[in-house]
Protein backbone atom coordinates (compact mmCIF):
# COMPACT_ATOMS: atom_id res chain seq x y z
CA UNK A 1 0.00 0.00 0.00
CA UNK A 2 1.24 3.48 -0.60
CA UNK A 3 3.77 4.64 2.15
CA UNK A 4 2.59 1.72 4.52
CA UNK A 5 5.22 -0.41 5.64
CA UNK A 6 2.85 -2.03 8.32
CA UNK A 7 1.55 -5.78 7.46
CA UNK A 8 -1.70 -5.04 9.95
CA UNK A 9 -2.77 -1.45 8.74
CA UNK A 10 -2.10 -2.79 4.75
CA UNK A 11 -4.89 -5.51 5.93
CA UNK A 12 -7.45 -2.98 7.21
CA UNK A 13 -6.43 -0.36 3.90
CA UNK A 14 -7.44 -3.32 2.07
CA UNK A 15 -10.73 -4.04 3.91
CA UNK A 16 -11.28 -0.64 3.61
CA UNK A 17 -10.90 -0.23 0.12
CA UNK A 18 -13.15 -3.38 -0.71
CA UNK A 19 -15.88 -2.04 1.22
CA UNK A 20 -15.34 1.44 -1.01
CA UNK A 21 -15.40 -0.46 -3.83
CA UNK A 22 -18.50 -2.54 -2.73
CA UNK A 23 -20.08 0.56 -1.93
CA UNK A 24 -19.44 2.39 -5.30
CA UNK A 25 -20.71 -0.55 -7.37
CA UNK A 26 -24.01 -1.31 -5.65
CA UNK A 27 -24.78 2.63 -6.25
CA UNK A 28 -24.18 2.01 -10.11
CA UNK A 29 -24.48 -1.21 -11.51
CA UNK A 30 -22.74 -0.22 -14.50
CA UNK A 31 -19.35 0.66 -12.55
CA UNK A 32 -16.68 -2.18 -13.58
CA UNK A 33 -14.88 -3.61 -10.61
CA UNK A 34 -11.03 -1.69 -12.39
CA UNK A 35 -13.48 1.42 -12.42
CA UNK A 36 -14.53 1.49 -8.85
CA UNK A 37 -11.18 0.65 -7.75
CA UNK A 38 -9.49 3.43 -9.37
CA UNK A 39 -12.33 6.07 -8.46
CA UNK A 40 -11.56 4.56 -4.68
CA UNK A 41 -8.16 5.04 -5.01
CA UNK A 42 -8.16 8.54 -6.57
CA UNK A 43 -9.71 9.60 -2.99
CA UNK A 44 -6.07 9.53 -1.79
CA UNK A 45 -3.80 12.16 -2.04
CA UNK A 46 -0.27 11.69 -3.84
CA UNK A 47 1.25 10.75 -0.14
CA UNK A 48 -0.88 7.66 -0.08
CA UNK A 49 -2.08 6.32 3.18
CA UNK A 50 0.26 8.48 5.45
CA UNK A 51 -3.00 10.65 6.99
CA UNK A 52 -4.28 7.22 7.73
CA UNK A 53 -0.90 5.57 8.79
CA UNK A 54 -0.49 8.05 11.60
CA UNK A 55 -4.12 8.48 12.60
CA UNK A 56 -3.69 4.61 13.36
CA UNK A 57 -0.47 4.91 14.94
CA UNK A 58 -2.32 7.21 17.52
CA UNK A 59 -4.94 5.01 18.21
CA UNK A 60 -3.00 2.56 18.52
CA UNK A 61 -0.47 4.35 21.21
CA UNK A 62 -3.35 5.38 23.40
CA UNK A 63 -4.99 1.76 22.99
CA UNK A 64 -2.12 0.11 24.16
CA UNK A 65 -1.66 3.03 27.11
CA UNK A 66 -5.02 2.30 28.39
CA UNK A 67 -3.89 -1.53 28.64
CA UNK A 68 -1.20 -0.57 30.80
CA UNK A 69 -2.91 1.93 32.78
CA UNK A 70 -5.79 -1.11 33.32
CA UNK A 71 -3.12 -3.41 34.69
CA UNK A 72 -0.84 -1.04 36.35
CA UNK A 73 -4.50 0.89 38.07
CA UNK A 74 -5.59 -2.41 39.71
CA UNK A 75 -2.71 -2.27 41.79
CA UNK A 76 -4.53 0.74 43.60
CA UNK A 77 -7.70 -0.72 43.73
CA UNK A 78 -9.71 -3.40 45.59
CA UNK A 79 -8.61 -6.38 46.68
CA UNK A 80 -4.86 -5.36 45.32
CA UNK A 81 -4.31 -2.20 47.20
CA UNK A 82 -3.87 -4.04 50.29
CA UNK A 83 -0.84 -5.43 48.27
CA UNK A 84 0.24 -2.46 47.56
CA UNK A 85 0.10 -0.84 50.88
CA UNK A 86 2.08 -3.88 52.46
CA UNK A 87 4.64 -3.80 49.58
CA UNK A 88 4.85 0.17 50.75
CA UNK A 89 4.84 -0.58 54.50
CA UNK A 90 7.75 -3.06 54.00
CA UNK A 91 9.88 -1.12 52.29
CA UNK A 92 9.44 2.00 54.45
CA UNK A 93 9.91 -0.59 57.31
CA UNK A 94 13.47 -1.73 55.96
CA UNK A 95 14.61 1.40 54.63
CA UNK A 96 14.44 3.04 58.45
CA UNK A 97 16.00 0.37 60.13
CA UNK A 98 18.59 -0.48 57.70
CA UNK A 99 18.95 2.81 56.13
CA UNK A 100 21.35 3.60 52.98
CA UNK A 101 22.26 -0.04 52.91
CA UNK A 102 19.03 -1.58 52.39
CA UNK A 103 18.21 1.29 49.31
CA UNK A 104 20.99 0.22 47.68
CA UNK A 105 20.44 -3.25 47.76
CA UNK A 106 16.65 -2.64 46.93
CA UNK A 107 17.06 -0.63 44.15
CA UNK A 108 20.40 -2.65 42.74
CA UNK A 109 18.28 -5.59 43.19
CA UNK A 110 15.15 -4.08 41.20
CA UNK A 111 17.78 -3.19 38.93
CA UNK A 112 18.81 -6.34 37.71
CA UNK A 113 15.49 -7.64 37.15
CA UNK A 114 14.78 -4.73 35.05
CA UNK A 115 17.99 -5.29 32.80
CA UNK A 116 17.22 -9.56 32.50
CA UNK A 117 13.68 -8.88 31.73
CA UNK A 118 14.79 -6.20 29.31
CA UNK A 119 17.45 -8.74 28.11
CA UNK A 120 14.51 -11.68 27.86
CA UNK A 121 12.37 -8.83 25.63
CA UNK A 122 14.85 -7.86 23.17
CA UNK A 123 15.64 -11.89 22.75
CA UNK A 124 11.62 -12.48 22.54
CA UNK A 125 10.69 -9.69 19.75
CA UNK A 126 12.71 -9.15 17.23
CA UNK A 127 13.44 -5.69 15.92
CA UNK A 128 12.67 -6.58 12.29
CA UNK A 129 9.46 -7.99 13.50
CA UNK A 130 8.97 -5.43 15.36
CA UNK A 131 9.10 -3.28 12.77
CA UNK A 132 6.62 -5.24 10.81
CA UNK A 133 3.38 -5.00 12.57
CA UNK A 134 2.03 -1.50 14.23
CA UNK A 135 0.58 -3.86 16.86
CA UNK A 136 3.72 -4.65 17.71
CA UNK A 137 5.62 -1.55 17.10
CA UNK A 138 3.38 0.24 19.60
CA UNK A 139 3.28 -1.95 22.27
CA UNK A 140 6.93 -2.49 22.59
CA UNK A 141 7.26 1.75 22.66
CA UNK A 142 4.55 1.70 26.02
CA UNK A 143 6.94 -1.65 26.98
CA UNK A 144 10.06 -0.19 26.79
CA UNK A 145 9.39 3.37 27.65
CA UNK A 146 7.98 2.17 31.11
CA UNK A 147 10.80 -0.56 31.69
CA UNK A 148 13.27 1.99 30.76
CA UNK A 149 11.60 5.02 32.85
CA UNK A 150 11.89 2.23 36.19
CA UNK A 151 15.38 1.37 35.49
CA UNK A 152 16.46 5.20 34.89
CA UNK A 153 14.66 6.01 38.25
CA UNK A 154 16.19 3.09 39.98
CA UNK A 155 19.63 4.09 39.24
CA UNK A 156 19.44 8.03 39.80
CA UNK A 157 18.10 7.49 43.58
CA UNK A 158 21.18 4.57 44.06
CA UNK A 159 23.53 7.52 42.55
CA UNK A 160 22.02 10.43 44.55
CA UNK A 161 20.42 8.88 48.13
CA UNK A 162 21.99 10.79 50.72
CA UNK A 163 21.12 10.32 54.36
CA UNK A 164 17.05 9.42 55.19
CA UNK A 165 14.95 11.38 56.79
CA UNK A 166 11.59 10.98 56.89
CA UNK A 167 10.50 12.65 54.09
CA UNK A 168 13.01 10.28 51.85
CA UNK A 169 11.99 7.08 53.62
CA UNK A 170 8.23 8.02 52.01
CA UNK A 171 9.80 8.90 48.77
CA UNK A 172 11.60 6.34 48.39
CA UNK A 173 9.63 3.32 49.54
CA UNK A 174 6.67 4.71 47.04
CA UNK A 175 9.13 4.69 44.42
CA UNK A 176 10.59 0.95 44.85
CA UNK A 177 6.84 -0.09 45.50
CA UNK A 178 6.29 1.61 41.94
CA UNK A 179 9.22 -0.24 40.55
CA UNK A 180 8.24 -3.54 42.25
CA UNK A 181 4.44 -3.49 40.99
CA UNK A 182 5.73 -2.67 37.47
CA UNK A 183 7.59 -5.77 37.09
CA UNK A 184 4.27 -8.48 36.97
CA UNK A 185 2.35 -5.63 35.20
CA UNK A 186 5.02 -4.72 32.09
CA UNK A 187 6.31 -8.21 32.45
CA UNK A 188 3.57 -10.83 33.15
CA UNK A 189 0.17 -9.22 32.55
CA UNK A 190 1.00 -6.94 29.26
CA UNK A 191 2.76 -9.35 27.24
CA UNK A 192 -0.06 -12.20 28.44
CA UNK A 193 -2.63 -9.37 26.97
CA UNK A 194 -0.24 -9.29 23.72
CA UNK A 195 -0.43 -13.14 23.05
CA UNK A 196 -4.35 -13.07 23.32
CA UNK A 197 -4.40 -10.42 21.12
CA UNK A 198 -2.28 -12.09 18.69
CA UNK A 199 -4.10 -15.18 18.86
CA UNK A 200 -7.55 -13.57 18.57
CA UNK A 201 -7.55 -10.10 16.87
CA UNK A 202 -4.93 -10.98 14.56
CA UNK A 203 -4.92 -14.09 14.20
CA UNK A 204 -5.04 -14.11 10.17
CA UNK A 205 -1.82 -12.56 10.58
CA UNK A 206 0.00 -15.54 12.32
CA UNK A 207 2.39 -13.16 13.73
CA UNK A 208 5.06 -15.20 15.60
CA UNK A 209 6.65 -13.09 18.38
CA UNK A 210 9.28 -15.74 19.56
Amino acid sequence: SKYVRYVDVQYEIVDHLACDIESLMSEDSKLTFDQALTKTYSKYPISGFSNLKTAKEKEMHHYWMRVFRKFLFEYFKLPKIFLTVLIGWTFFQLFKTFGNPAVMIVFISLTIVYLYQAFKQIKLMKREVIEKYLVLHSYNSIHAAFGGMGSYIVIQLIFNSQEINFPSLIVLSVLASINLILIPVLYKSFPEYLKKELETKYQHLNIEIA
